[in-house]
């Protein structure tokens, strides 16, 4: 009877079979699994919390009013993110993952996707983390193709998307230290709490960053590290930044001294109500429009399509955009922008970090054409790293 609600109760923490902690016996996690819930039972509350996770990512009633300025709700939110996800052929396991951070119990929101080629499952497993006002539904263009090869996780960073927002430990005096050292112990309790021993690892632009600072201090389990787009490498320079504002487009320079006047990045977002989707898709046409050819089948990619040929952008991406940002608190992004110095540096750099990463960890930097990142300091990372015996490229 005993293992037998050790099991129930893993199941409600985790929705994979045994097969997720590769090489481990079911009598082997049920043994780690019974250690653990021994020491939950100590703390009433946390038994109760993880009784709790099964039902988390159940489908919420919608709270929001047909009065409301804002409209939006978690149950829109999650509405959303399961248009994008529906875009993706591979089956996919959602799921609120539990962790217990300075002793407080949070939820992740994640998804897994499990390798299409049975052949290759032994390959290590991809895990992917979204930027600044992004979500795990970003990844809905790779996920089909990085799971032909290996296993993919994707979760919701702590006080982003559907993960938990509250109590996240940000305070208004809280130096970019302290901040950046609790997005890295969220991550590392996601990773243990889903069993991940070794993995690579993926982020975009702010998730690089975290990417980055999580690699630095957990080396052992990163077995590459995969930068796209990363966000805070290069060292601020005043001078330069005023040069680069002065021959920037005028949709950047108002963006710029908005993003000044305003208490956190996307508040302005949520001050606009019912006009925030027109906003999006002034702002930010281009997201949308990369996700068209899922939407559209019958269109091809926006790289592959003939110049001058347009279509609709989804509005499915500018509701999971919006209801991504229009969540209180932004406690996720209201972090974020104490790491900020003007105009959108990062106030601790990358630039001379990466030679804290063990040399045994590969490292790839990716940037996209258009990208709004600084690539010259990436192609400089790569020069000095490279010259120093790291197993480093950029793409």
């Amino acid at each position: 009877e005993r293992k037998m609600e050790i099991e129930e109760r893993r199941i409600e923490t985790s929705p994979f079979e045994e097969e997720y902690k590769e090489g481990h016996t079911t009598d082997d996690i049920l043994e780690q699994t019974e250690t653990t819930l021994e020491e939950d039972e100590k703390d009433e509350h946390h038994v109760e919390f993880f009784s709790r996770s099964k039902s988390a990512n159940a489908l919420l009633e919608d709270d929001s009013t047909w009065y409301s300025w804002r409209k939006t709700s978690l149950a829109l939110l999650q509405k959303s993110e399961q248009a994008m996800l529906a875009q993706v052929k591979a089956p996919i396991k959602q799921f609120s993952l539990p962790v217990f951070v300075n002793e407080t119990n949070y939820f992740i929101n994640t998804i897994f996707v499990d390798c299409t080629d049975k052949s290759k499952k032994k390959n290590p497993p991809l895990v992917l983390m979204h930027g600044f006002g992004g979500g795990l539904g970003f990844w809905i263009a790779n996920l089909d193709s990085f799971a032909q090869n290996r296993q993919v996780f994707a979760f919701d960073t702590i006080g982003f998307g559907r993960s938990t927002r509250e109590n996240f430990p940000y305070t208004p005096d809280a130096t970019t230290q302290q901040i950046t050292t609790e997005f890295v112990q969220f991550i590392h309790a996601w990773t243990e709490a889903i069993h991940l021993k070794q993995f690579i690892l993926l982020g975009h632009s702010f998730g690089a960053y975290l990417a980055t600072l999580y690699t630095i201090s957990h080396p052992s389990s990163v077995i590459k590290l995969i930068l796209a787009d990363p966000w805070g490498i290069p060292i601020r320079d005043a001078e330069a930044d005023k040069e680069r504002l002065a021959k920037a487009s005028l949709k950047f320079k108002v963006f710029a001294w908005g993003a000044s006047k305003v208490p956190s990045p996307l508040s302005g977002l949520r001050a606009a109500g019912p006009l925030a989707r027109g906003l999006i898709r002034k702002i930010r046409p281009d997201i949308p429009y990369k996700f068209s050819f899922l939407f559209h089948k019958n269109q091809t990619p926006l790289e592959e399509r003939e110049e001058g040929v347009t279509i609709p952008p989804p509005e499915e991406v500018i509701d999971y955009m919006y209801h991504l940002n229009a969540q209180t608190p932004a406690s996720g992004e209201g972090a974020f922008w104490k790491l900020v110095v003007p105009i959108g540096a990062a106030a601790d750099p990358l630039r001379k970090r990466f030679v804290e990463i063990e040399k045994d960890v590969s490292i790839s930097f990716i940037y996209g054409e258009d990208t709004w990142m600084d690539i010259n300091a990436g192609y400089a990372v790569v020069d000095e790293l490279a010259l120093s015996g790291w197993d480093v490229d950029v793409a």
